[in-house]
């Protein structure tokens, strides 16, 4: 027999972290009962709620600094502090001529080398995880909008305002794996991993 259960939704302005999310006090059971102090849970259950757990613990404490990977990249320019790598230090040798000493700006390369982040993605430890909610969702779409929030250039480590707005890619998922999860125990579902 299958039991059906009546889908919540977390409204605007209230999230899991914050301990007021649409499916909070499920959600607190839950991990008491099925997510261990350390490692990977021993069920599909456990482990969605502490996939979800994790992935939302670093946005909200890290700015996802740990499920974020951004590589730098480096372009060069021409030094404009000097003349190809040497400057004038103001003094004159004995037939008139001015001086030359390394420029600082540029380390005597003539060049000046600009550091730039490329566009973030995201670490193979939390992509497993985001791959195993992916598995077993019903609504895959919410994995998806969080794929796409995390490999966005405009979001990265520093850019983060945690508004509404960002918030609910990370609410909408959670709500959707708490929806899952409490029909798989309903419907008996919950398998070993």
């Amino acid at each position: 027999m299958t039991i059906t259960l009546e889908r919540k939704h977390t409204p605007k302005g209230s999230n899991y972290w914050g301990e007021s999310g649409a499916y909070w006090n499920e959600y607190s059971k839950l991990w008491e009962d099925y997510v261990p102090p350390s490692g990977k849970a021993e069920t599909i259950v456990g482990e969605m709620i502490r996939c979800i757990s994790r992935l939302q613990y670093d946005y909200y404490n890290n700015g996802n600094c740990n499920v974020q990977e951004v590589n730098s990249y480096y372009e060069y320019e021409i030094c404009y502090n000097c003349d190809d790598g040497e400057i004038n230090n103001g003094y004159v040798d004995d037939d008139g001529n001015f001086l030359k000493e390394m420029c600082e700006e540029c380390c005597g390369s003539g060049e000046i080398q600009e550091e730039y982040d490329g566009d973030p993605s995201i670490d193979d430890y939390y992509q497993d995880m985001i791959d195993f909610l992916h598995e077993h969702i019903d609504d895959r779409s919410k994995v998806d909008n969080l794929v796409e929030f995390l490999t966005n250039g405009s979001n990265s480590y520093s850019n983060y305002s945690f508004s509404d707005n960002e918030e609910s890619v990370y609410v909408e998922l959670m709500d959707e794996v708490m929806f899952c999860v409490l029909k798989m125990i309903s419907n008996n579902q919950n398998k070993p991993i």
